[in-house]
């Protein structure tokens, strides 16, 4: 009776064992294809301050980020929006892989402000399109003074000390 019942427990163990193994095996393998692309800024590194600039100059900055997901990440789209009213003139360059990024390799954004000729503070959001997981959007954010001359003051036209609004800067929807 005893070695019956323990020949009972060792076959059903053993009958049993494969099904978990295989659905443990399926667990992991969904939840490795569900994480897919990831962009991860390095530092959390999405907010970048160009300081004072001179009229007609220009100026740029490097975001770095890396692919921490499991799946290839593909920038789709980028672009840049102004904030803020009588922002001076000034053009917003945004560079960014044309390729796929495979899952641990790193990447960067440039972002490249020329100042038109126009004095004073400006501020933009550069919106990220990729096919990451999570929000629809990545957000970046750029700002900065314009002047006429070294050592001047840029005239405050637009609010770029308020970053709070700043602090998560990421959108789930674009509502254009």
């Amino acid at each position: 009776m005893y070695r019956t019942q323990i020949l009972l427990i060792v076959l059903l163990t053993m009958a049993f064992s494969p099904f978990s193994a295989c659905a443990q095996d399926n667990a992991t393998v969904q939840k490795k294809e569900s994480t897919g692309a990831i962009i991860n800024f390095i530092n959390n590194d999405r907010i970048h301050d160009f300081g004072t600039m001179l009229v007609n100059g220009s100026d740029e900055y490097k975001f770095e980020f890396v692919n921490s997901g499991s799946a290839p990440l593909v920038i789709k789209e980028m672009h840049g929006t102004g904030k803020g009213l009588n922002m001076p003139a000034f053009k917003l360059l945004v560079s960014y892989p044309q390729g796929a990024i495979g899952p641990g390799q790193k990447g960067s954004i440039t972002v490249m402000v020329k100042a038109l000729n126009e004095p004073g503070s400006f501020k933009s959001e550069v919106y990220v399109t990729s096919n990451a997981t999570g929000p629809k959007y990545r957000l970046l954010l750029v700002r900065g003074n314009i002047v006429t001359e070294p050592g001047s003051v840029a005239p405050k036209n637009a609010d770029t000390s308020n970053t709070s609004q700043f602090n998560n800067p990421v959108v789930g929807n674009n509502t254009r």
